[in-house]
């Protein structure tokens, strides 16, 4: 007989893409918050480990984007890689 008690696996799930199309259809966002999505993932195109997120946060305030604006699209990537399932978040 299977256990019916839930167990948590280290599965990923997908792309900003899809990340975007669940909070749009069920957390019900708004379109501004969608452009706030698109752009942070802009900002940090090419990304995919930690050590690449960090270089492009100095890289990003070494070209002088203020620190508001990184810190702003670190709090949409840091939900992003929550909702992937990754083992690391962004500082700030």
């Amino acid at each position: 007989m299977k256990s019916t008690t839930y167990e948590e696996t280290a599965t990923f799930r997908g792309t900003a893409a899809d990340f975007m199309q669940e909070r749009q259809y069920l957390k019900n966002v708004t379109p501004k918050t969608l452009a706030w999505y698109r752009d942070s993932f802009k900002s940090f195109t090419g990304c995919e480990t930690e050590s690449q997120y960090k270089a492009r946060i100095i890289e990003l305030r070494q070209r002088g984007v203020k620190a508001v604006s990184v810190n702003t699209w670190g709090r949409c990537i840091n939900a992003y890689l929550n909702w992937k399932g990754a083992a690391f978040k962004l500082p700030g």
